[in-house]
């Protein structure tokens, strides 16, 4: 059987039967958002695909462990997640820079709009699409991700960019999917503030 056939489950059991060619039919599949998750700790490129290769290698050797009711992609997700916070020996929670300005909220003193937005986000209109456009966008957005930190930068990373449900993504982080949803709101709002700090400089 071709291994583009066979599920995640039936080719990692033929990679630990020594089958190469479903190790890369496994790698094709699941590399590039394993990478962008490990980019999302401080660090080089070439230390995050280190962090992915490591990762494998824990998933291939790991059968029957408690974790395999987990799919394929967020065993290994987790694995890079615990990889990249042991070589940058930063725990997650402790990985991340800071929230919206504060100064964009009315105080909580405030009689009638105590949290809510002073300044507001603005509407996006045909001129910041140009200028934004004009920027190398992924590049721009690859940085801004990192900037957010780890856990902020991974949830984004998982939920919005590469889609992947709020229970994987939890798994893969070791948190709750109620963490995962706080830390993925501060993400959005964190990642707009840049951009609009990038279309007034343009």
């Amino acid at each position: 059987m071709a291994t583009d056939a066979l599920t995640d489950e039936g080719l990692l059991a033929a990679c630990r039967s020594g089958d190469e060619r479903a190790f890369a039919t496994l790698v094709r599949r699941h590399h590039p958002p394993l990478v962008a998750l490990a980019r999302c700790w401080p660090g080089e490129a070439h230390e995050a695909h280190r962090d992915v290769a490591l990762a494998w290698l824990a998933v291939l050797g790991s059968a029957g462990s408690p974790s395999t009711a987990l799919s394929v992609r967020a065993r290994v997700g987790r694995e890079v997640a615990r990889a990249a916070t042991r070589r940058t020996n930063l725990p997650l929670d402790a990985a991340d820079g800071p929230l919206v300005d504060p100064g964009r909220f009315f105080p909580k003193e405030h009689e009638l709009w105590a949290h809510e937005w002073a300044d507001p986000p603005r509407p996006w209109g045909r001129l910041a699409a140009r200028r934004l456009g004009q920027a190398d966008m992924p590049r721009l957005l690859a940085r801004r991700i990192r900037e957010l930190g780890a856990a902020r930068g991974a949830a984004l990373t998982l939920r919005d960019i590469h889609g992947w449900p709020g229970a994987e993504a939890a798994a893969v982080l070791e948190l709750s999917e109620a963490q995962v949803r706080a830390l993925l709101g501060s993400a959005r709002e964190a990642l707009r503030a840049a951009l609009e700090a990038e279309i007034d400089s343009q």
